[in-house]
């Protein structure tokens, strides 16, 4: 597995406390459409209804208080799925107990189950496909269970027709899942452009520091000799003018003169030194 792939798989693992309560929060809103759908579907009384449909709206409203309270939980993930798995089936069932199996409704229900487990859990493409499997496994094993007058034909053709629903839709959140995987990758590697050039930033910046500092150590070590260069001369420019009539001048102008010429030597060394570390630097 490619350090990406590593990556954006603990992207997604970030992803869901925030998408589990998001979940969780439409599952108790779909209960409540549910109990709507099944008020005007199903011939049942509305305190019977309530009593099959509304408590299914339980394992959401749990689900969502665990995530709340045990956020960074690592079996979080696993709570989410099964829940969503528990309210799919358990939803379909009450439609079969409702009387509503094998109607447009059930199949609706349970297609709303599928759309908003796609859109909210954070999984990855086998995971997906295992979700939904499950998903209409159960349902097809509850609608061909269940009885009811339809003919097997029938269910059957109902049942390929839900299947074949279920595939536009995994095909459909896998695009926008590689579409994801691309978004995410450019992010990435710009954030890591991003880094390398704070890095580079960083690396000129101490550069500049540096060779302000032996700029100034430099510009010390020149400054000495060349204040000796100057005094020398200056002295030396006197006693010409003064025509050395002094005694003892000549001694004094000799040593004047080994002090100038230790000065230079020592100007020469420092350039040298200079020149000899940056034909280091270049190699």
């Amino acid at each position: 597995m490619s350090p990406f792939l590593d990556e954006y798989r603990r992207f997604l693992r970030s992803r869901w406390t925030r998408r589990g309560q998001i979940l969780c929060r439409y599952a108790m809103g779909g209960g409540l459409v549910f109990f709507a759908f099944d008020l005007a579907g199903s011939p049942l009384p509305a305190a019977r209804v309530a009593a099959l449909r509304l408590p299914w709206i339980l394992i959401p409203a749990l689900g969502w208080l665990v995530i709340r309270l045990a956020p960074a939980w690592r079996l979080a993930p696993a709570l989410v799925v099964a829940g969503s798995l528990a309210f799919t089936w358990g939803n379909d069932w009450t439609s079969c107990a409702l009387g509503l199996a094998g109607t447009v409704v059930q199949t609706l229900e349970v297609a709303a189950c599928v759309v908003t487990a796609a859109t909210f859990l954070p999984i990855t493409l086998r995971g997906r496909v295992a979700v939904f499997g499950l998903m209409l496994l159960g349902h097809l094993t509850l609608d061909l269970a269940w009885p009811q007058p339809r003919p097997l034909a029938d269910r059957l053709w109902a049942e390929a027709g839900l299947l074949a629903f279920v595939i536009v839709e995994t095909v459909v959140y896998e695009s926008l899942s590689r579409s994801q995987q691309r978004g995410f990758r450019l992010r990435v590697e710009l954030e890591r452009t991003i880094a390398d050039l704070e890095e580079s930033r960083r690396r000129a910046a101490e550069a500049v520091a540096a060779v302000a500092h032996l700029a100034a150590g430099v510009a010390h070590e020149v400054n000495n000799p060349l204040a000796a260069v100057k005094v020398n001369v200056r002295w030396l420019g006197e006693r010409v003018q003064s025509g050395g009539e002094a005694t003892g001048a000549g001694a004094e102008v000799d040593e004047v003169m080994e002090d100038a010429l230790e000065a230079i030597a020592r100007i020469t060394r420092i350039v040298a030194e200079l020149k000899r570390r940056a034909e280091e630097h270049e190699r």
